[in-house]
């Protein structure tokens, strides 16, 4: 395969991700884990591409962030005095 046709848009290329490792990994997280450095990513006119040959290293089993728990209030939630 040439280097011009290996290189695919991210959408496609997470498309590729999920169909070959029946994986559901969102758009965003993959974008996290390119932009991270998580697997080679290269901006090509302000869009993320990567190469179909790097689908196997953006599958490994730690390559995508998890998401970070949401903070919970402090104390209890009283009602305002009006």
């Amino acid at each position: 395969m040439s280097a011009e046709t290996d290189d695919v848009a991210l959408i496609v290329f997470l498309t590729l991700l999920n169909e070959q490792y029946g994986a559901s990994v969102s758009y965003q997280r993959l974008w996290s884990a390119g932009v991270a450095g998580r697997f080679p990513v290269r901006r090509v006119g302000g869009r993320i591409r990567a190469r179909r040959c790097d689908v196997p290293k953006a599958a490994e089993p730690t390559p995508l962030p998890r998401p970070k728990p949401r903070p919970r209030p402090s104390g209890p939630i009283l009602p305002s005095a009006a």
